[in-house]
């Protein structure tokens, strides 16, 4: 209380410290307290308003990309867990690309401005200029000598089987011209809602792409256009995808409908895996009876959980002294364990999932025999190129094509993938040699058939027929059943010598007799 309030006179001003105090509805507080925890809540307010992107999902939105139709990584992480599914992928990505591939000219000629181009022959001058420099352009494809043609499209290949669409990078020089090609692991890949561009999300890192034949520069970092003379201009990306009618940008792969089959399979490997953690021992209850103490019963637990399961705890032995009157009991959940549960379910898994990609089991290396010791596998080899080799190796080979015409200005020349051959050889081989044996084919023939280098000899385009053939009519019976005909005039001269000798010995009259009556050491057995 100030002094001159309680009756004295001020002694003057006074210093000292001020104390200020907030009333509110739940008090009185100091000004200090409350001004301190404002600034706190300040400054975490502050913090929380980050400027940078913070989920794939939000860049995904604000810059106009289209999410993907499914879990991709958990597709991809299936494949990794699946030996069908993996091999499937890869065997095609062999098949389309791993049989050589070629030059030749343009069946069809891309015209660059709307004007009918002429087709080149092959031997005019310009058509061979521009496959000379398509095929150097082909072995060299990366810039760096590391992949070749085939390794860049088997990966791409691979891709389109495993998630549903491939991605191929596309570069070029100081003029213009298509100088490399590099594959893109399309997982990556986020398409644009304008189909004109797209970006590769790998971790926190971006980088646009603009589509391949497009006018417009982008830039690599924001996606936004930019000038011709950029040092940061975008390269160009291909993108091709196995329809699916839930997305209309993306695919799904053959494998999509069959997710269950995998996940199943997956399941029945780690079912028999347990087995072998376990070391066999199936899942049971011990119970103790009796007085046991508390140390026997953990040394008995413990060595159930640490020493007997697992393989390499295989063949132990756990010996028990039982204390009076106690007694342990072991009780099995399962009554019988057989080795490899489930075989005939998880064969089922595995033809539909091979049913997916049409892949005979052979070309994965499964060695399948038919319910009468025969093979399906020429008719389900015709069926696998015809409805997954051929029409994949026609799509990568026109996009390759694109490159070559529209990338380098070589419309006068076309790419093409070499066929799988997947023939059974020794079967042609037996009809080859059946034709052979009548005359309808000679030697020069069958090589062309089995893929061969043709013989040079003179002979080669000689027709043959095997030399035990006798037209019908010209054969008796005798002739049909022993394959030769008799020797009919040995047979008349051996006869006519008889009579000789027998007239000159006794007469006609004794030679007819004799004629009737053989001596044995001259038998008529013809």
């Amino acid at each position: 209380v100030p002094a001159h309030v309680a009756g004295e006179a001020p002694a003057g001003p006074k210093t000292g410290k001020v104390f200020r105090f907030v009333r509110t509805s739940r008090g009185i507080f100091p000004f200090k307290d409350l001004e301190r925890e404002e600034i706190q809540k300040s400054a975490k307010a502050e913090k929380a308003e980050s400027k940078q992107i913070r989920n794939e999902e939000k860049f995904i939105t604000e810059n106009d990309l289209i999410p993907l139709p499914f879990n991709v990584n958990a597709l991809i992480t299936l494949m990794e867990n699946c030996t069908y599914y993996d091999k499937c992928c890869r065997q095609i990505g062999k098949d389309v690309t791993g049989q050589g591939w070629d030059i030749t000219p343009a069946e069809e000629v891309i015209p660059e401005d709307g004007v009918e181009t002429e087709k080149g022959d092959g031997t005019d001058p310009e058509t061979e200029a521009q496959i000379k420099t398509a095929r150097t352009f082909i072995k060299n494809p990366s810039l760096d000598d590391l992949e070749e043609i085939e390794t860049i499209m088997e990966k791409c290949e691979i891709d389109s089987e495993s998630i549903g669409w491939a991605s191929l990078e596309v570069s070029r020089n100081s003029l213009g011209l298509v100088n490399g090609i590099f594959h893109i692991p399309s997982h990556t890949i986020r398409i644009h809602k304008s189909g004109k561009k797209y970006c590769q999300l790998w971790g926190t890192r971006k980088r646009w792409f603009k589509a391949f034949g497009e006018a417009e520069d982008i830039d690599q970092d924001s996606g936004e256009p930019c000038g011709k003379t950029s040092s940061k201009k975008a390269n160009e990306l291909i993108f091709w995808n196995e329809y699916f009618p839930s997305s209309r940008y993306y695919g799904a792969p053959p494998i999509y409908p069959a997710v269950g089959s995998i996940k199943g399979m997956i399941g029945i490997r780690d079912y028999n895996l347990s087995f072998f953690e376990n070391y066999g021992v199936p899942a049971a209850i011990v119970t103790l009876t009796g007085d046991w103490d508390e140390e026997g019963a953990k040394n008995i637990s413990d060595f159930i959980d640490n020493e007997i399961k697992g393989s390499n705890h295989a063949h132990k032995t756990l010996v028990i002294n039982p204390p009076d009157g106690g007694q342990i009991t072991w009780e099995p959940l399962i009554a019988e364990v057989k080795e490899g549960h489930f075989k005939l379910y998880q064969l089922s898994l595995r033809n539909e999932i091979l049913v997916c990609y049409a892949m005979p089991p052979y070309r994965i290396g499964i060695n399948e025999v038919g319910s009468l010791s025969g093979s399906t596998a020429t008719e389900s080899s015709r069926i696998y190129v015809d409805s997954t080799v051929n029409p994949r190796k026609y799509k990568t080979a026109r996009i390759i094509t694109k490159i070559l015409q529209k990338g380098l200005g070589l419309n006068l020349v076309e790419f093409y993938w070499a066929e799988l051959d997947v023939r059974d050889k020794t079967e042609i081989m037996d009809r080859c040699v059946k034709a052979f044996g009548i005359g309808v084919m000679n030697r020069k023939q069958i090589a062309e058939e089995l893929s061969i280098d043709p013989p040079d000899d003179e002979n080669a385009e000689t027709f043959y027929i095997a030399s035990n053939y006798v037209p019908v009519a010209d054969a008796t019976v005798g002739a049909a059943a022993s394959g030769r005909e008799p020797d009919i005039a040995a047979l008349a001269a051996k006869v006519d010598k008889f009579i000789l000798e027998m007239e000159s010995k006794g007469g006609s009259q004794n030679a007819d007799d004799h004629l009737h009556n053989s001596p044995a050491d001259e038998p008529l057995d013809e």
